[in-house]
Formats: C-alpha cells, sequence, structure tokens
C-alpha cells in the first residue's frame, strides 16, 4: 500500500477550491495547441467540515496536490485535448469522459501503469464530468472525479451555437461597446476572477469511505441501494468553508 497523501478540509482555499488551480489555461487568441493533462491516481485522507479524516481516491496532477473533486480542466473548442493517467494505488483505476466522442467508458489503468486517454478535437462548448469508470459509480463517489469545462473560441456567451434567443439573452444584458457582457467568453475564465463559476458537487457516507480503506471490494449496486449521505460538498467544501467560497 502507497503512502497516503492528506487532504486539509477547509483550511487551504487554493487547494480544495475548483477553479483556483487550474490545470491549463493558453492565452486567448493563440495558436490552438494539442494539450495533454497528466493526472495521477493516489489515495489520500481527507478532512471533513466537523474534523473527521476519510480514505478517498483521488486525481493529483504532476506539478501540484492531490484534490477532491480532481482538478478543473479548462480547454477551448478548437483545441485537440489527451488525459495521461498514472495509477499509483494498488488496485485497477481508470478515466473517462461521457459525452465527448463516445469516451466512455474511456481507459483502464493497471496499478504502477500510464495510459493515454484521446485525444479529442472540436469538442463541443460545455460542461463536462471526467471520472473513474471502474466500478462506477463506486469509485467516482470515493473521489475520482472532477469537471472540464470547454469554452468556444469565439463569440459572447458561453456555448459554441448559442440559439437566437440565447444569443439575444446576452446582447440584452449590455452594451458590447462598453464591455461585458460584450466581450468574448474566454479570458479571464474561472473564477475568482473570471467570468464562469463551476460547481462540482459530491456527497459522502463514510461507511463506503471506511470499506474501502480496509480494501474491501464494494459492490456497485449495493452501494446505489444502500449510500445515505452524511456530508455534502460544493468543490470540495462544505458548511462554513463553502459559505465564502
Amino acid at each position: 500500500m502507497r503512502r497516503r497523501e492528506f487532504i486539509k478540509y477547509g483550511t487551504t482555499a487554493g487547494l480544495l477550491a475548483l477553479g483556483l488551480d487550474r490545470v491549463i489555461g493558453p492565452s486567448a487568441g493563440a495558436q490552438p495547441p494539442s494539450v495533454t493533462i497528466d493526472l495521477d491516481i493516489v489515495e489520500a485522507m481527507f478532512e471533513l467540515v466537523d474534523g473527521r479524516r476519510v480514505f478517498v481516491l483521488a486525481y493529483r496532477p504532476v506539478a501540484g496536490a492531490a484534490t477532491v473533486p480532481g482538478p478543473a480542466v479548462e480547454i477551448h473548442d478548437d483545441e485537440a485535448v489527451s488525459f495521461r493517467v498514472t495509477n499509483r494505488t494498488g488496485s485497477p483505476h481508470g478515466l473517462a469522459v461521457p459525452g465527448i466522442n463516445g469516451a466512455w467508458p474511456g481507459i483502464v489503468v493497471a496499478p504502477g501503469a500510464t495510459e493515454v486517454l484521446g485525444p479529442f478535437s472540436t469538442v463541443r462548448a460545455g460542461s463536462y464530468m471526467y471520472a473513474d469508470p471502474v466500478d462506477h459509480p463506486v469509485n467516482r463517489v470515493l473521489g475520482l472525479h472532477g469537471g472540464l469545462i470547454v469554452l468556444p473560441r469565439n463569440g459572447t456567451t458561453p456555448y459554441g451555437s448559442p440559439t437566437p434567443a440565447v444569443q439575444r439573452l446576452f446582447d440584452d444584458l449590455g452594451d458590447a461597446g462598453r464591455g461585458f457582457p460584450g466581450d468574448g467568453w474566454t479570458e479571464p475564465r474561472l473564477t475568482p476572477n473570471g467570468r464562469s463559476w463551476l460547481w462540482v458537487l459530491n456527497s459522502i457516507d463514510p461507511r463506503f469511505n471506511r470499506r474501502a480503506e480496509r480494501g474491501r471490494r464494494i459492490d456497485p449496486v449495493d452501494m446505489i441501494d444502500r449510500f445515505r449521505p452524511r456530508y455534502f460538498t460544493i468543490n470540495g467544501l462544505s458548511g462554513p468553508h463553502a459559505v465564502h467560497d
């Protein structure tokens, strides 16, 4: 069993608040690149709002710390994106992006191995979730999930092909000659300084975290039937921590 990381809950806002620690963020107007997202899958201990600690599985950017949910990924709709995933746990895990080019069920990565999902190009602008497809939804609920935001390269709305009614709504919100909302929906992006907010919701039943910590396999059907949430999080935070994020 590899040494676990410890995720301090709520005291390090930049660590746990999705959107404060971007994985990627190419500059507006730059030549559309091919983007590779490097993520490790690790075990960690997660401190809850009341000080209780639970075992979790987490995605960790190679140059950062493990987070639950995983780090926010931002790309433009004309960029090709790949996920390169290394499994640093003792069990098979993986990554999939439902809704993008048939990316579900995605990849399964053996312990100690590295696999690549993608590249996917011309992804439609919108909000997606990446998650572990193994024993779905068990590992997703235990922490292996995160948000993927695909922004339009051009346009004044967050949609790649807005309907006339949606475009009119955004046009009517202000005078394009005076800036927002007439500026393009590109830079800066996620909060705290951008125009987009990303909220990833999750719930925790510590009974299943204890089973996973003890190495017991969790039956997906049993989890769906018996799951009773005890904690609710927004971007990994709850209680007073979430109020001010």
